[in-house]
């Protein structure tokens, strides 16, 4: 049976003896500096993601966005809760359409040149919204711009991963990998700052989409392309140079034997279905993916927010606080995932830490006393954090390493990954009005399986 460790090192292996090589007198050396300047600018390409995570709540809240495109009923102006989630789930619509549409571009044009097209369809959809606002046309056009956004956003969280990968040329790279996680957090962190300093002017917000799309745009201009897609290409020549510069000191006959040894780019055969090599990984980065969803995260987020409200804090500020922890967690997991390396271990500590605190948060609930109210506050910002150093960025990981360098798999895992982040979502609101915190068995039960899963797994 395949394994999360099978797959892992079967999957590496020969990226790993790209780094590796002993043959030769000169010892190659990585140039750090600007691997971790390349990594920064793709792992920004996340920005996008999380911005529209950290506005759209508060957007569709607006005074100005209900006068838009909402009814008037009753001397007030509101959209149809259908509506609501219909403009919301319509980027989640999108992102599926990237994941298994637009990311397929790479092994035609380039990494470069697929974020460059997916930047493009990101900038009519705004553009699309802000006209739809500014002059008050059918809230289907706003809907198209938000599905065009979505496709954008769904590629790059296919790519980004992906050209890390590939470009981060170093034995332990999962901490360089964790940096597109940390820039979604921070872009959640922006946008809710936003909101606070705009107050109901959402065209405002909108605006800073371009900013943000056209900022990516620019510095991706000064990336290197894949080596692993010219040789893809047989362009040897552009991948020699490319390997070169990745590298501070390095022979012409080592960069030879390195482009010998990079891995092909796959994509699903025919009868795939049947093929152990590509339906186990498959399965198992999905399970991640729906797993990751399970943790609770989404409802934490939506009934923190109403614990924080019953102190007399304001729902922005609510936001403010979960994503500065949120945040927090991110960068605290960059430098755990680096130092500790074993990221399986870190997901069964994380379910176990994530458990005991659910627990603790369903108990405190049934005590309503002040005190118990300031113990569930503490006990959301640290099931955030917890959520941001291990479930948060590791699967994403661990996607990438099971996925056998095929752009199907990671594509169909993250799709897998919106369906779910899509259901939870609509179904946490109607589960918290019908069951109250009892809502919470679901995920304590879920986080207890979580450990077996992976403990099961790794012991194989």
């Amino acid at each position: 049976m395949n394994t999360i460790q099978d797959n892992e090192k079967s999957c590496e292996r020969k990226n790993d003896e790209l780094e590796t090589p002993k043959e030769d007198n000169v010892v190659p050396r990585v140039t750090y500096l600007s691997m971790s300047i390349f990594c920064i600018i793709i792992a920004l390409c996340g920005l996008p993601v999380g911005w529209d995570i950290g506005t759209i709540g508060f957007i569709i809240s607006t005074s100005t966005f209900k006068e838009t495109y909402g009814n008037s009923l009753d001397g007030e102006t509101n959209i149809s809760s259908l509506m609501v989630g219909i403009i919301i789930s319509s980027f989640n619509l999108g992102c599926l359409i990237g994941c298994l549409g637009l990311s397929k571009l790479t092994s035609r044009i380039g990494f470069k040149g697929t974020i460059f097209t997916g930047n493009f369809i990101y900038l009519v959809g705004t553009v699309i919204q802000i006209l739809s606002g500014w002059f008050r046309l059918n809230i289907w056009l706003m809907i198209l711009g938000r599905v065009n956004c979505g496709i954008c956003c769904g590629a790059l969280c296919v790519l980004a991963p992906r050209y890390l990968n590939q470009l981060i040329i170093v034995p332990k790279k999962d901490m360089y990998l964790s940096f597109f996680q940390t820039s979604i957090c921070l872009a959640i962190l922006g946008g809710n700052l936003t909101n606070f300093v705009m107050k109901h002017d959402y065209l405002k917000i909108l605006s800073c989409q371009l900013t943000i799309i056209l900022m990516t745009s620019c510095l991706t201009v000064f990336l290197p392309e894949s080596h692993h897609y010219y040789i893809s290409k047989n362009e040897i020549d552009k991948a020699f140079m490319v390997v070169k510069k990745l590298h501070v000191r390095i022979s012409d006959d080592q960069i030879i034997k390195l482009i010998d040894q990079v891995p092909t780019i796959t994509t699903l055969p025919k009868g795939w279905i049947r093929d152990k090599q590509y339906y186990k990984p498959l399965i198992q980065c999905c399970v991640m993916m729906i797993f990751q969803q399970l943790t609770g995260i989404n409802y934490f987020f939506y009934y923190g927010s109403l614990v924080f409200s019953s102190l007399g804090i304001n729902t922005t500020t609510v936001s403010i606080i979960m994503s500065v922890v949120n945040l927090v967690g991110s960068l605290m997991s960059n430098i755990i995932i680096g130092k500790f390396g074993r990221i399986q271990l870190l997901l069964m500590i994380g379910s176990a830490i994530m458990s005991s605190l659910l627990t603790i948060y369903m108990i405190l609930a049934y005590i309503s006393t002040p005190s118990s109210l300031t113990g569930m506050v503490i006990i959301t910002c640290l099931f955030i954090a917890s959520f941001a150093t291990t479930w948060g960025p590791i699967p994403g990981i661990m996607v990438t390493r099971i996925s056998c360098n095929s752009n199907d798999i990671i594509g169909l895992a993250n799709c897998v990954n919106y369906t779910a982040n899509c259901l939870i979502t609509v179904v946490t609101p109607v589960m918290i009005s019908t069951v109250g915190f009892n809502f919470s068995l679901l995920f304590i039960v879920s986080l207890i399986s979580l450990v077996i899963y992976i403990y099961y797994m790794s012991s194989l």
